[in-house]
């Protein structure tokens, strides 16, 4: 059941003792799967409860509390991350967190200012250079190369189940998971749900919220939604921007554009599970338009570079 702004004020009270919140306002619409306010209290300073509403939206929430502790030490100047102020748990026995948060504006992706996107590339580069065993320690989820596609292959399949998906779009692919050679990278600890609302700008820094997904994988995943919105030479100077911080392999591009693309059908196939036509439409659209551009040969091509990628084994420093 949806939890009224007051209620939330009022565990946030008590999971953050000594705040005294003056306003609140809801903002589960950017939280899927939470009861969420935003509050500012007598100082000022803006805060953000989150109550799961379930018990995968709970599980969400201790994978987001166990990555903030790997990625609080990225917190600078230019990078501003959530830090935990308090937290408890409602009648339900689901857990009450509040986290610190920065009003941030849209990063609107195709504009001539660029600038935040490549910042964005290179605080990703900083995301997936942490050390992998310290992400272990943290029982982050973690997948190979090889698992990932599986789990790709299968989701495919999903999307195609549900007869929206253009059979062009999906044999290009099933074309692309079957390139060996693309699938060769070395697995990082990545963000995994880069998008207009986890991302924004506050001043001159970057903020970053929303780290439920944060696992190892592939870090082609955090390029997806710039890969979405970004001209092929702004998808280059982002990649340009990454590759001063972190090492990667020749494919990650082409990857970041099979994620956007996919992105597409899940979205689609998310608004036909929860009932909105609209949006589905919209989607399916989308989705119709892509594939009169992959049967004109107008898509970037998925196909691999080379085979040889990146050594999968990595020593963490």
């Amino acid at each position: 059941m949806a939890k009224s702004h007051l209620i939330l004020a009022a565990l946030a009270a008590e999971a953050a003792g000594g705040k005294n919140f003056t306003s609140a306002r809801l903002s589960s619409d950017q939280t899927p799967g939470f009861n969420s306010a935003v509050l500012e209290s007598d100082m000022g300073h803006k805060y953000q409860v989150l109550v799961p509403k379930s018990k995968q939206s709970e599980s969400e929430l201790k994978t987001e509390l166990n990555a903030l502790q790997l990625i609080k030490p990225l917190a600078s100047s230019t990078l501003s991350i959530p830090e935990l102020v308090g937290q408890t748990k409602d009648t339900d026995g689901f857990s009450v967190v509040v986290l610190s948060f920065d009003e941030s504006k849209d990063i609107r992706l195709g504009t001539k200012n660029t600038e935040p996107i490549e910042l964005l590339s290179a605080e990703l580069a900083r995301i997936h250079s942490l050390s992998l065993a310290d992400a272990q320690q943290l029982e982050i989820q973690s997948f190979t190369p090889t698992e990932l596609n599986s789990e790709l292959v299968a989701e495919i399949d999903r999307l195609s189940d549900t007869g929206k998906v253009p059979g062009v779009l999906l044999s290009r692919w099933e074309k692309a998971l079957e390139d060996i050679g693309l699938w060769r990278y070395r697995p990082t600890v990545i963000h995994g749900s880069i998008n207009s609302d986890t991302v924004g700008t506050y001043g001159d820094k970057l903020v970053l919220r929303g780290f439920g997904s944060v696992r190892v994988s592939d870090p082609a995943e955090d390029f997806g939604w710039i890969a979405a919105g970004s001209t092929e030479a702004v998808l280059n100077a982002c990649f340009a921007q990454y590759l001063e911080i972190k090492e990667a392999d020749e494919n990650l591009l082409k990857r970041a554009i099979f994620y956007s693309e996919v992105e597409i059908a899940r979205w689609l196939s998310y608004c036909l599970e929860i009932g909105d036509d609209r949006a589905a439409e919209a989607a399916s659209a989308d989705l119709e338009n892509l594939a009169e551009d992959a049967q004109r040969s107008d898509l970037p091509s998925l196909e691999a570079i080379s085979f040889i990628g990146l050594n999968q084994e990595q020593t963490d420093s």
